[in-house]
């Protein structure tokens, strides 16, 4: 971490201050706000209200406390639905063996997760790996901000604040 702390304070100081500034030049600092953001998302957990009857389908088969294994779960209209975005971004199956760990130079790979492609992005660009957008915003944490027509609606304007 120190040579990380060492290289990101060198490419800080290489932005002149004062200039409207190219953030996309600047890859250690939006791979610290990544990482950041990945292990302390605003919400941690979000709730959702089912406007229609639909299947949520599980990436990975589960078994039920009464022993049957299911691989989706009925959603009926007016249920809640929580989503545990800071459990997601934590997850070892889909980050690895250090998910729990502080780890910017995660965003510095092609793909920091072995997920599916979440978030603002993810559904404008059909479902592309983030590493073939051209963006900042092209690899935050994949659900802190939720994606498609659910998207946070201040995500570029946290990314800015951010900077």
């Amino acid at each position: 971490m120190p040579v990380f702390q060492q290289e990101l304070r060198e490419e800080i100081q290489r932005t002149s201050i004062g200039e409207d500034h190219d953030y996309n030049s600047m890859p250690l600092l939006t791979a610290l706000i990544n990482e950041v953001l990945r292990l302390y998302p605003a919400f941690p957990l979000s709730e959702r209200v089912a406007t229609g009857d639909c299947i949520l389908p599980l990436s990975q088969p589960m078994k039920t406390i009464t022993g049957v294994e299911i691989s989706e779960i009925p959603i009926k209209k007016g249920q809640c639905v929580y989503v545990a975005i800071a459990s997601y971004n934590r997850l070892t199956s889909i980050w690895g063996p250090d998910a729990h760990d502080f780890r910017p130079s995660r965003w510095l790979e092609k793909d920091p997760c072995n997920g599916p492609a979440l978030g603002p992005h993810a559904s404008l660009y059909d479902l592309r790996p983030h590493f073939l957008l051209d963006s900042i915003y092209s690899m935050f944490p994949r659900l802190t901000f939720f994606g498609g027509p659910a998207v946070c609606l201040g995500w570029r304007l946290a990314y800015n604040y951010a900077f």
